[in-house]
């Protein structure tokens, strides 16, 4: 079969990722035979196939540079230039970069209706459906991706295209969601998924079945999305794709995982999990290893949590997947973080090296340094305890030049009068700022863990009060205001400890200065 043709029946047929890296492998091998042989048309076809399988990789760079290769080739490898124009767009659409993808749809039409080129024409309205579908700055793009999307199925079905047809009622169903229009877009939708099927496009199916839960939670009614999934669901497995079966499993498992039903979602996971077990899949075992975490650590089930990302962070080691390698190390970290173990997380080396970082900004009066340790640090915060902070922070705004360095760059320490700080009727009131004020606490051993750190307190009193301090002649008051709870049990509680302990913190103003 012709490269481009051949590339495009793998990647619709599922193919397993190490399968598309090796087909990735075998392509730049025989591009480079063709440009030794100065076979410009084969080249294009190469190029054509290979920015196609870069794509299906989500690998946006390489796939650009692909076609930008291939759209200054000229010569024989002209005639290909539409297919360089549509995938450039397509990249584009993937980073949601509307206008860049707006501008080579628009080449690309321009192009298709001098050749009088109907099947580019209706690649080109298909990419500005999409286009104008993330354009949300303007209010006429719903209604445009609508227009758009129309044209590029009218056209497609006149050619016969069936499989641009399913990807055109795709988005005429996106189109009718952007517009609110829930009806249209599962009418839309339920038509794409009947051409997937024909087709047997499992992959393009997924993309329909996500757009019907879609419709349907607009109509408050997601569970009969998921019911047609698990439909689907039963028609693969009877075919016996173990592919297109975990294209469904992770969808149907992602959508639970929205719809906050944690349980549900693992459920599905763990079927994906034996599949990628049975094809030896150590990435796919990877990315689903880390979703299980990410639900059980919903759940509060913090052990198991910590087991399923510790998993994912082999597997993907196993296989060289660094940018998966790199997210289960994070979540890894972060639930080490919450069950008060930074010491054991794997970013925790990290952690600390941005704290000391932020020290050294700090006592070098470098300001674009402080705030790029303090975004360091704010990703990493639950690695490092508040004892730790306290710390190293202390000597370095020893000073009074320190101080003014940090409040220059909007560090907020609390020693600026407050507006509310007014003197009216013989009362005075003061505001302690709610940091400073637990940074405080800090100091003075008492570490308050952050689902109780609830207090913004005021101090009431009289306005000149007697040399010798007299607590009985002030009054203690706070705004509070609970963090959402993080386990289970305390959803269940008709009453948050927090609330009380809030009160028992507040007193303690009475005794500041």
């Amino acid at each position: 079969e012709p490269l481009p043709e051949a590339v495009r029946a793998l990647v619709d047929a599922g193919a397993a990722p190490g399968e598309l890296q090796a087909a990735v492998a075998v392509l730049e091998e025989v591009l480079e035979r063709f440009r030794t042989e100065g076979d410009v048309a084969a080249e294009g076809r190469a190029l054509l196939a290979l920015a196609e399988l870069r794509c299906a990789r989500w690998e946006a760079e390489e796939a650009l540079e692909a076609a930008e290769a291939l759209r200054s080739l000229g010569g024989p490898a002209e005639a290909l230039r539409p297919e360089a124009l549509r995938i450039s767009a397509s990249v584009h659409l993937f980073r949601e970069a509307p206008a860049e993808a707006a501008e080579l749809a628009g080449l690309l039409l321009t192009d298709a209706r001098l050749r009088g080129d109907r099947g580019s024409e209706a690649d080109a309205w298909l990419a500005l459906a999409g286009a104008h579908c993330l354009d949300e700055g303007s209010d006429a793009a719903p209604g445009d991706a609508l227009e758009a999307a129309q044209k590029a199925r009218e056209l497609y079905s006149g050619l016969g295209n069936r499989r641009g047809e399913a990807l055109a009622c795709n988005a005429v169903a996106r189109a009718w969601l952007s517009k609110k229009v829930p009806g249209e877009a599962l009418k839309a939708a339920t038509e794409a998924l009947e051409c997937w099927r024909t087709l047997g496009q499992t992959k393009g199916a997924v993309a329909a079945l996500e757009l019907i839960v879609q419709a349907r939670s607009m109509q408050q009614d997601p569970m009969a999305g998921i019911r047609i999934a698990n439909e689907e669901l039963a028609r693969v497995r009877q075919s016996g794709s173990k592919r297109g079966q975990l294209e469904l499993l992770e969808m149907i498992a992602h959508t639970h995982g929205i719809l906050r039903e944690p349980a549900s979602a693992i459920y599905y996971l763990r079927q994906a999990l034996d599949l990628y077990w049975a094809l030896e899949d150590a990435a796919g075992q990877g990315w689903t290893l880390h979703s299980i975490a990410q639900m059980q650590r919903m759940l509060g089930e913090m052990e198991a949590a910590t087991e399923s990302a510790r998993q994912a962070l082999a597997a993907f080691q196993s296989c060289g997947q660094k940018q998966g390698a790199e997210q289960a190390a994070e979540t890894l970290s972060k639930i080490l973080g919450d069950r008060g173990m930074p010491e054991r997380a794997p970013k925790r080396p990290e952690a600390l090296q941005s704290l000391r970082g932020l020290v050294r900004a700090i006592n070098a009066k470098d300001a674009a340094g402080v705030r790029a340790r303090e975004a360091d640090l704010e990703q990493l915060r639950h690695l490092v305890s508040d004892d730790e902070v306290a710390n190293a922070l202390r000597p370095a705004l020893q000073s009074e030049e320190a101080l003014a360095f940090v409040e220059s760059i909007g560090w907020d320490l609390g020693r600026a009068k407050h507006p509310m700080a007014n003197q009216l009727d013989g009362t005075f009131i003061k505001q302690y700022d709610h940091t400073m004020f637990y940074m405080h606490t800090i100091l003075t051993g008492m570490n308050f863990g952050p689902q109780f750190r609830s207090v913004h307190p005021f101090r009431r009193g009289p306005k000149n009060p007697q040399e010798e301090f007299d607590a009985e002649a002030f009054t203690a008051m706070s705004a509070s205001q609970l963090a959402d709870p993080q386990e289970e049990w305390q959803e269940k509680l008709m009453y948050r400890p927090g609330i009380m302990d809030s009160g028992l913190q507040v007193g303690s103003i009475l005794g500041f200065p």
